[in-house]
């Protein structure tokens, strides 16, 4: 499943309102999840997740050095 902190690290690669558009998921509700860190629903984090895997993208636990790479890898590409 995935977490708010997921969720919170995924935001930094990717929009969260197209993620929320994609998945029927009101934007403003995840966004202020995300804020407060407070934590997804099951369903939420449900469809995210399906959602996610559908484009072939399987959410794993990263570090903060991983996404530092993510970024510098498409910034020189």
């Amino acid at each position: 499943m995935i977490t708010i902190e997921d969720l919170i690290r995924l935001s930094e690669i990717v929009k969260i309102k197209k993620i929320c558009e994609e998945c029927n998921i009101n934007y403003s509700t995840i966004m202020a999840k995300i804020n407060r860190r407070t934590e997804l629903s099951i369903k939420e984090s449900e469809l995210i997740q399906t959602f996610l895997l559908g484009h072939g993208l399987k959410f794993q636990d990263v570090t903060q050095m991983d996404i530092n790479e993510i970024k510098k890898n498409n910034y020189e590409n």
